[in-house]
């Protein structure tokens, strides 16, 4: 299990790496933490009583708070039918 996380972080740390080269987020963010952070949100997200509910959505917006990219990437409004 150690090598699966240990792979799963090297592989999200090069995508946060790459991802401030092209500018889509902040410079002085270290993407070693960020990494571990997102890793650890993904992994208890999978447990049974963090994946229900309003708590897994918590997680997963502090995330998005957290990097700066909270609100950039949204599903279109729906629009309700009246019948």
């Amino acid at each position: 299990m150690r090598e699966t996380n240990e792979g799963w972080h090297r592989t999200v740390r090069s995508l946060l790496r790459r991802a401030v080269k092209e500018g889509n987020l902040r410079p002085e963010m270290d993407s070693d933490e960020v990494a571990a952070m997102v890793v650890a949100t993904l992994r208890n997200l999978t447990l049974p009583v963090a994946s229900t509910g309003a708590r897994g959505d918590q997680a997963l917006r502090q995330l998005e708070r957290w990097l700066g990219v909270g609100g950039s990437v949204r599903a279109p409004a729906r629009k309700h039918s009246s019948n």
